[in-house]
């Protein structure tokens, strides 16, 4: 009882004081991109616009409807931070997505989720007739390395009932680099596709969430992840609010 009143009597803020401690051990670092100032020079790194295709690449179509794919993000890996390079490796980082299907299943074939060497690709001169292309925003540079939290703890013994209710808070919303995905504790990362051994070992959160965007669609967030041992393995999530 006198445990109860005394947790009543706190602050909001010494609550999530309290609850960052407890979570401290399972905190990662995410980077926050920057949309505002000029593009660096020779940076493909952007949310919409034309994509960067190979030479003689065509342009995306979906697997299934085989309408052309809407280009969203390019995130050349290589002009991120150095700690960000060191788990994600280095390679244009590219999402194209089917609008007409809108799949949301890892591994659809109304998706294309890859890393490509920029060194071989190029801006098309325009994009093909019914492609949407979204208004450009560059990605100007990274803001420094922020702490994120689990969006929900495994194990939560150790946190009261109000500090249970402020953990989702924790976790950083919005577009982000590396960090810790929200993902429900009713929804998994995805495995490896089946042309790839499984690594049951492997923990799933040690699966990378280089980007989260929100809003997706008309409800829900996405999520890029990719394998931490084939990095060359990047697939595409969609997990409704």
């Amino acid at each position: 009882m006198l445990r109860a009143a005394a947790a009543a009597a706190r602050t909001p803020a010494a609550i999530a004081k309290a609850t960052r401690q407890k979570l401290a051990a399972g905190t990662r670092s995410a980077w926050l991109p920057q949309l505002d100032g000029p593009a660096a020079t020779g940076d493909p790194s952007q949310f919409g616009g034309l994509p960067w295709l190979r030479a003689t690449e065509v342009w995306p179509a979906c697997g299934g409807c085989e309408a052309p794919l809407t280009f969203f993000v390019q995130v050349d890996l290589s002009r991120t931070p150095k700690a960000a390079r060191d788990p994600f490796g280095l390679g244009l980082l590219q999402l194209f997505h089917c609008t007409t299907c809108n799949p949301y299943r890892p591994f659809s074939s109304g998706d294309l989720v890859r890393i490509v060497d920029p060194a071989d690709a190029v801006t098309p001169a325009k994009e093909p007739e019914g492609a949407r292309v979204l208004p450009v925003r560059p990605i100007t540079g990274w803001g420094l390395a922020v702490k994120d939290y689990p969006y929900r703890e495994a194990d939560e013994s150790a946190l009261l009932p109000e500090e249970r209710e402020i953990v989702f808070t924790l976790n950083r919303q919005g577009d982000k680099l590396g960090g810790l995905a929200g993902l429900d504790t009713r929804s998994r990362l995805p495995a490896l596709p089946p042309w790839r051994p499984s690594n049951d070992t492997a923990d799933p959160a040690d699966r990378l969430q280089p980007w989260r965007r929100t809003p997706w669609g008309d409800n829900g967030v996405s999520f890029l992840v990719q394998c931490p041992q084939h990095r060359e393995e990047v697939t595409f999530l969609w997990q409704c609010a």
